[in-house]
């Protein structure tokens, strides 16, 4: 299958030094970068999730502590924001 792509001049230059510094051209590249990104497996949530879940649980912290130091860390980001984007 042939697949025609528009790829900003940047990227390019950035997909070029990386196919150079592997020894093949920029085509060999990005088939490989696409193959590896199509046969990679899928994870499911409860995969992604599970470190998180395991230092949550570890962690000795309650699902109520864990809301409040969220919802503070939330608040804090929500106050850092600049005075325009609060005003939306």
């Amino acid at each position: 299958m042939d697949i025609t792509i528009t790829i900003e001049p940047e990227v390019q230059a950035k997909l070029q030094q990386r196919a150079q510094s592997l020894g093949q051209d920029i085509k060999e590249f990005v088939e490989s970068v696409v193959k590896q990104e199509a046969l990679k497996p899928v994870k499911s949530v409860d995969e992604i999730l599970a470190p998180v879940r395991q230092e949550f649980a570890e962690s000795g912290m309650t699902e109520d502590e864990l809301d409040d130091f969220l919802n503070d860390v939330r608040e804090k980001a929500w106050q850092e924001k600049p005075a325009k984007d609060n005003a939306q």
